[in-house]
């Protein structure tokens, strides 16, 4: 029962944070499609010097598991230096 309840008492906290991380999400819409906008942006977070750990292309991943999906990328960075 204590078990239980510990479970859930973190569960609560955990939605809690992501819901006030969600809360800092910026979206800006573009003028160009979403490969040549990543590309972009990469290569702005690259000229700040920062760090790229990764680019997940959901789409790609998606076809592999014979699914469809529009397109949509993820750009993984940062920095120790920004936090």
């Amino acid at each position: 029962m204590i078990t239980d309840k510990l479970f859930l008492a973190g569960a609560l906290l955990g939605m809690s944070l992501l819901a006030n991380a969600a809360g800092d999400l910026v979206t800006k819409e573009s003028r160009t499609g979403v490969q040549e906008t990543m590309d972009k942006l990469e290569q702005i977070v690259r000229g700040k010097g920062l760090t790229v750990f990764n680019r997940i292309d959901h789409q790609a991943n998606a076809a592999q598991a014979e699914l469809k999906m529009g397109a949509a990328q993820v750009l993984i960075f940062g920095s120790p230096k920004l936090g």
